[in-house]
């Protein structure tokens, strides 16, 4: 787990200056050995977002760009590594402007090809850039059980309601919006894909 905490970190810093500069297209398809999880993040601040702006020292310029979040990378232990991490950023488009549905995939683990671990929290990126953005944990760390006969998983709509100025999370919402989703991970595709409402089950991680 340690050497994959370090290529995890090597991944998140790819993200530090911000989320235009790796903004990208993908085309993903239907494949056994992996699943499509397909969800949305929104993000309500009820705050002055002016504030943001002079305290992290955004120009005029950088405060033209949309609020946007990272998707991150799924946990596997077979990943010693970080191969499968890697092919991640490089298959996957990560980042999304607040409110877009995301669409990604990730290889089924070795260890366990049923099983996915979510435990790393989304990022948050006020006007897009590096130098505002926030950790959005999950409501808790869970694992999704996968069959082999299933390609896409939904996770539903994840709407965090932010207050202060040190950006607490004050509140937190799962809508389920599955037609929707389903639409435009079919468009996506150009084809048809069956995909289930994704049952997370809560788990205690040792802290240590």
């Amino acid at each position: 787990m340690k050497n994959f905490g370090k290529c995890l970190i090597a991944g998140l810093i790819l993200f530090s200056t911000g989320l235009c500069a790796f903004a990208k297209d993908v085309s993903l398809k239907a494949d056994p050995d992996k699943v499509i999880i397909v969800g949305k993040i929104k993000v309500v601040f009820d705050e002055d977002r002016d504030f943001i702006a002079k305290t992290r020292g955004l120009t005029e310029k950088e405060m033209e760009t949309s609020d946007g979040y990272t998707v991150p990378y799924v946990i596997d232990p077979s990943d010693t590594f970080g191969g499968n991490l890697t092919k991640y950023y490089r298959e996957n488009k990560t980042n999304y402007n607040n409110g877009e549905t995301f669409i990604v995939q990730v290889r089924r683990s070795k260890k366990n090809r049923n099983t996915l671990m979510f435990r790393n929290p989304f990022e948050m990126y006020f006007y897009g850039s590096g130098k505002s953005f926030i950790y959005l944990p999950l409501p808790a760390d869970f694992d999704v059980e996968v069959p082999d006969d299933i390609d896409a998983i939904y996770l539903g709509t994840f709407t965090y309601y932010i207050t202060g100025d040190n950006f607490t999370v004050n509140e937190f919402e799962r809508v389920d919006e599955y037609d929707t989703a389903q639409e435009e991970l079919d468009h996506m595709l150009g084809s048809h894909c069956d995909m289930i409402r994704a049952a997370l089950k809560t788990v205690e991680v040792d802290a240590k």
